[in-house]
């Protein structure tokens, strides 16, 4: 999520509109700012990791928050792929998420580390 605040507008609906009508035209098309290729090929080559966290989408958030634990105890190689799931690419594990409901970036690191059981609550 852009950082309006930061580039001194007062709302994301502001920053929003100004962005939307200072846009030019282009013939770029998506394949210009994406590698479709690579997705395709980290997409299979992480199929099962991305089906296990696919089983959050739709829980209560404390149920999701439950079961996220239990994912990354059984599995914290899907860490890694949070960044990229939300389409962000953090900062040696930093990630940066607006909750609209707050109005504010919340910051979280997801870099892996060694979950104990105690962490599952």
């Amino acid at each position: 999520m852009v950082k309006y605040r930061e580039l001194r507008y007062s709302t994301f609906e502001e920053y929003f509109g100004d962005f939307m009508r200072t846009l030019l035209p282009t013939n770029k098309t998506y394949e210009y700012f994406v590698d479709w290729n690579k997705v395709r090929k980290l997409t299979l080559m992480h199929q099962e990791s991305i089906k296990e966290l696919n089983r959050l989408y739709g829980m209560e958030p404390p149920k999701a928050r439950y079961e996220l634990r239990k994912i990354l105890l059984k599995n914290p190689g899907v860490i890694p792929l949070i960044p990229a799931l939300i389409a962000e690419r953090g900062n040696k594990g930093n990630v940066d998420i607006y909750d609209p409901d707050k109005m504010r970036f919340l910051k979280f690191n997801i870099t892996p580390h060694i979950l104990s059981d105690s962490e599952v609550k």
